[in-house]
Formats: C-alpha cells, sequence, structure tokens
C-alpha cells in the first residue's frame, strides 16, 4: 500500500536549509544575520499590555494599526502596506500572485537561497543572472537579463556579500519589464544602500518593496516583515495572504518597535560601526572582505571549509555555503560589540596555527 503522491515539482524540490538554530545559549550565534541586540523596551512595555482578552480573540486579520504605522512613517497610504509573517511570507505571496506554471522568474545570482523554491513551488522557471566580485557586476547582469520575466527578485543589500544594488539599475530594470513584477528585498536596507520606496513614490506600477523586523528591529522570533508597493499589487497580494497571517502579539511588537525608530537607529549605527572594526582586523588576518552594506560580513579565504567547523569548536556558528563560487568563504553576522570581540579572538588563534 503506497500513500499519497506529492506535486511533480514538490518532489523534485530542495527544501530550503536555514541556519543552525542552537539548543545550547553558551554559543555566539553568528549565522542567520539576527540583530543580537535586544529590541526596544517599548516591544516588552507592549506585549506586556495586551491583555488575556487580546490574547483569546483572533487578531486583526489586515494588521490595521501597523499598516498604518507604517505607511505614516514611509509617506505612503495603507492601501499600499501588506504585513506578512516575516519578510518571506510577503516574498512567497508575490509568486503566488503573480507567477503561472511555466512562466519565468529571474534574480542575480548569488542572492537568498530561498527564492528557488518559491520558484519551483510556482512550477515556474528559475532565470539566474550571474555575477561575481570579478565580474560581470551586480548592475551588469541586470542590464544583461532577459526581459520575458513574470517577476524579478533584486535583493540589496545582497547577501551573502552585502553590495548594494545602485538604485538606477534597479529604476531602468523596471522600466524595460512594466509587465515583470519586481520585487526589491530590502531585509537589511537600514544598514546601508538606496531604497527602491523612491521608486514606488515616483508611481512606478511593477515596484514592490519588502522590508523585515527581523535584522534591525530584533524581532526575528516575532517573525513580521511587510511589503510596499501600488494600492492595486498590495489588493492583488491580500487575495493570497492567509486570513489570520500575523498573531496579536507580532502585531503589537512590531508597531512598539517601528515607533521607537531612536532606539532603533542607535542600534543600527552600533552594528555598522562594528561591521567595519571586524572588517579591518579579519583583513589583517589574511582575509578578502568586499565591503558589506549588511549586517554581516563574507569572509574569504583559502582554508574556510576548514575554518568553519573549528569556529564551531571555539562556540561560535559562523555560516559556510557548499555552493560554486561561496565555499572559500565564511558569512559572518555582526553580534553584539562583545560577541564579535569573541569571534575575532578565535578567528586570530586560528589562523595563526
Amino acid at each position: 500500500m503506497t500513500g499519497p503522491t506529492p506535486r511533480p515539482e514538490v518532489a523534485a524540490m530542495h527544501a530550503y536549509v536555514p541556519g543552525e538554530q542552537p539548543k545550547d545559549a553558551r554559543l555566539v550565534k553568528l549565522n542567520t544575520n539576527e540583530n543580537n541586540y535586544p529590541p526596544s523596551p517599548k516591544v516588552l512595555e507592549a506585549l506586556a499590555a495586551l491583555g488575556e482578552r487580546r490574547i483569546a480573540r483572533y487578531p486583526d486579520p489586515v494588521c490595521g494599526a501597523l499598516r498604518e504605522s507604517i505607511a505614516r512613517t514611509l509617506a505612503v497610504g495603507p492601501s499600499q502596506v501588506v504585513v506578512g509573517n516575516g519578510s518571506d511570507e510577503v516574498l512567497k505571496m508575490a509568486a503566488e500572485a503573480y507567477v503561472s506554471p511555466g512562466e519565468r522568474v529571474g534574480c542575480l545570482w548569488p542572492t537568498y537561497s530561498l527564492y528557488p523554491v518559491f520558484v519551483q513551488k510556482a512550477a515556474a522557471t528559475e532565470v539566474r543572472f550571474p555575477w561575481s566580485l570579478d565580474g560581470p557586476t551586480q548592475e551588469e547582469a541586470l542590464e544583461a537579463a532577459p526581459a520575458d520575466l513574470a517577476l524579478a527578485y533584486l535583493t540589496t543589500p545582497n547577501p551573502p556579500f552585502g553590495l548594494p544594488l545602485d538604485l538606477d539599475a534597479v529604476r531602468r530594470f523596471a522600466l524595460r519589464r512594466p509587465q515583470t513584477l519586481v520585487v526589491s528585498d530590502e531585509a537589511y536596507i537600514a544598514y546601508g544602500g538606496k531604497s527602491a520606496l523612491e521608486l514606488v513614490r515616483e508611481g512606478l506600477p511593477n515596484v514592490l518593496v519588502t522590508r523585515s523586523f527581523s535584522k534591525s528591529h530584533s524581532l526575528a522570533g516575532m517573525r513580521v516583515g511587510f511589503a510596499v508597493g501600488s494600492a492595486e499589487i498590495v489588493a492583488v497580494l491580500n487575495k493570497v495572504k492567509d486570513s489570520y497571517n500575523l498573531n496579536a502579539t507580532a502585531q503589537a511588537a512590531a508597531q512598539a518597535a517601528w515607533e521607537d525608530q531612536a532606539y532603533t537607529d542607535a542600534v543600527v549605527a552600533r552594528i555598522v560601526a562594528s561591521r567595519e572594526r571586524t572588517a579591518v582586523r579579519l583583513r589583517g588576518l589574511g582575509f578578502q572582505v568586499p565591503p558589506s552594506a549588511g549586517n554581516f560580513l563574507f569572509a574569504l579565504r583559502e582554508d574556510a571549509p576548514a575554518l568553519f567547523p573549528k569556529f564551531r569548536d571555539h562556540n561560535i556558528l559562523v555560516r559556510w555555503f557548499d555552493t560554486p563560487g561561496l565555499r572559500n568563504g565564511l558569512r559572518v553576522s555582526i553580534g553584539t560589540d562583545d560577541e564579535m570581540e569573541t569571534f575575532l579572538r578565535a578567528a586570530e588563534a586560528l589562523c595563526s596555527q
């Protein structure tokens, strides 16, 4: 007796593999680009004020208060904002709403490795725009990209290296492809780069900007993200959104964090300063470290595959990708100042062996 058969596209898929989530609190966790500083104190105040009635009832299905707060800050209308269970959900919704089986979906490569999963689930065809540190650049790869795309994921700053995209290149890409939904994934935009929100405000009807509360607002455990685009695009995304996709605690926490911008700005500035200090010290140890505009660095060295498990032996988690073009590098999230000092002392010891 055999069980049910999955869709062929799902059977053939390789699931996205996230970074290790350890249970051992002693480990210094620098492998998944979270913000290791605590969230704004106002987040805990908002959670404490929820009350049992809010917990016992369904949450606001449209996240009205949070959407209005986001819209007010970003100078757009609330009808231009949709909130998701992490920005990953909004990225998925874009593919579900705008990509039909057999259509083509493009992205720069290397980039966020979850995009191919969305493409496979949609029974679509993935088109990669290859780029590298040695050339072609990200912008040159966009110029050479094909025109017949249902959707394109453009990430700025773009992991795993953290290079920002030139906004004029994104504008040209979108203008030349009016029928393509151009998604500017800006999970790390607080740390550097220019946002494509400018293009949304200019009225480009095919641009959607996504953001995350995980990287700059210290809410990775709450899973909150959002997108901003035309009211028409957002209305379509709302058709495929889960009915209660963001719980009451996440909505309250996100709104409190969003409205304490002074706290977020201070934490972001601290992480950026630490990122630059860390890059300098890693270069002094023989790593090639491209300039990053994210809350992470990609440190290249021939012995990176051997160093990866050795860092774990020192109770430090970093990320290594068994992927062509990336195997000789380690992606290092920027943690607290104390965590980065612990990491750098370990790196100095390992590189001197």
